[in-house]
């Protein structure tokens, strides 16, 4: 028997809806419960097509509020040492510097790949805070995204 899976699954939503929510909470309409609300809707939604459409694995664990390759450079702890951010303690708004920058540092260098508009964070090789354990925060997330995938 065949067995069906995707390398991937947009997390942007059918109607933008992270896109919309992203923005409401940059421009500090939303708070950050709403903005996880609405990811982990959006989890939720994607795992149950993928069930339904009759896939045997789905993608799970690589959901992203913002750039994937910045979200597993958090989750290995290897952060550009300039932010001086602790990647086990790395909250909402600093992942978001890291993305945008802030008044003292410009935000990682995003670079365009296969011709397309979308654009990623570019690796680097230099100093950074890597670690070498998953931070705390990250087990949670991983153990509350095994619990939601049981559902």
């Amino acid at each position: 028997m065949a067995r069906t899976h995707t390398l991937g699954y947009p997390c942007i939503g059918a109607l933008r809806e992270l896109k919309f929510a992203l923005e409401a909470f940059w421009r500090k309409e939303a708070d950050e419960a709403h903005l996880q609300r609405v990811a982990g809707e959006l989890k939720r939604e994607r795992w149950r097509v993928q069930r339904d459409a009759g896939l045997s694995c789905i993608t799970a664990g690589d959901f992203s509020l913002y750039d994937p390759l910045l979200s597993q450079s958090a989750l290995l702890g290897a952060l550009p040492d300039r932010f001086g951010f602790d990647a086990s303690r790395l909250s909402l708004a600093q992942y978001f510097e890291l993305a945008r920058g802030n008044a003292q540092q410009p935000a990682m260098e995003m670079t365009k790949w296969f011709d397309t508009t979308t654009t990623t964070s570019c690796w680097r090789s230099g100093p950074t805070r890597a670690s070498a354990a998953v931070s705390t925060a990250t087990s949670t997330r991983c153990t509350k995204r095994k619990r939601s995938a049981r559902r």
